[in-house]
């Protein structure tokens, strides 16, 4: 494959499916290059739906030379990687990718819908955004914000297929989480790239829940646009000394069997013909 001067693989999301365990695994393969700052979740192909809809305090790039600007330092990859789980459900970013590079490759990460729904709650909870149990956000109409983040993000067929009428279908790699016996072999093949034998070790902690301690960490969780600028100019030791006083370990939240009889009745529909479509 040759060197390639703009984007030309995309980690897509769906948020909450390991897609950060698999960006953090394949920046480090010398054939893929990954930006620096931000690192993930540059949003450029959903910049403005994210700014009008989105809870999260941190929109990415909106300017085409600010966005081809965080991979000029690419030499002889074969791949500049894009992870941005945003573009998942955003109705245009299929097709203002395939308008960007036709020859692009696409990574769907999926798993258990209800249970990605309940790990995006718990994330949105321990960052101070949700208060409320699950099922409040899924039947009350005033939060329809948060109703995309769980319900829409868990519906793999209905944003998959946007991006299988966008793309051909060998540009196109959809995986299980949980095939962890196969995820190595599957993406070696897609991308046509060899990687070691223990180039993907499951046993590392990638994206873990934490949970902040104080109103300091709250502020860096809740804006990860200030979080970004300091971890382009302070050294990694430095952010990993203070971490401790800034967060704690995960916490867990009830699940009720109404909150996921409420889930499955939503995401039933979805989750069936994806598994027909995968199959």
């Amino acid at each position: 494959m040759e060197k390639t001067n703009k984007p030309n693989l995309f980690l897509v999301g769906s948020p909450k499916c390991g897609t950060t365990f698999l960006w953090n695994k394949l920046k480090k393969h010398p054939k893929i290059f990954s930006p620096k700052f931000p690192e993930k979740e540059i949003n450029f192909f959903s910049y403005e739906n994210l700014k009008n809809d989105s809870y999260y305090k941190f929109y990415g790039v909106s300017k085409k030379d600010d966005y081809l600007n965080l991979f000029k330092n690419s030499s002889d990859e074969n791949y500049l990687m894009d992870s941005s789980v945003s573009y998942f459900i955003d109705q245009e970013a299929p097709k203002k990718i395939f308008k960007f590079n036709s020859e692009s490759k696409i990574i769907i990460m999926f798993r258990d819908p209800v249970q990605r729904a309940f790990s995006h709650h718990s994330m949105d909870f321990r960052m101070g955004l949700a208060s409320n149990s699950i099922s409040k956000y899924l039947i009350d109409s005033q939060f329809k914000k948060f109703y995309v983040q769980y319900v829409q993000n868990s519906m793999y067929y209905k944003y998959s297929k946007n991006y299988i009428d966008a793309f051909p279908k060998k540009q196109i790699l959809i995986i299980d989480f949980n095939d962890k016996k196969n995820m190595c072999e599957k993406i070696s093949t897609f991308l046509s790239i060899d990687f070691d034998k223990d180039f993907f070790d499951f046993s590392e902690r990638i994206n873990s829940n934490k949970v902040p301690k104080n109103l300091i960490s709250k502020y860096f969780q809740r804006n990860r646009q200030i979080t970004t600028v300091l971890k382009k100019y302070l050294p990694k030791k430095i952010i990993n000394k203070f971490e401790p006083y800034l967060y704690s370990n995960k916490i867990n939240i009830e699940r009720t069997d109404e909150d996921k009889k409420i889930l499955e009745g939503l995401l039933i529909k979805d989750w069936t013909s994806f598994k027909k479509m995968i199959s």
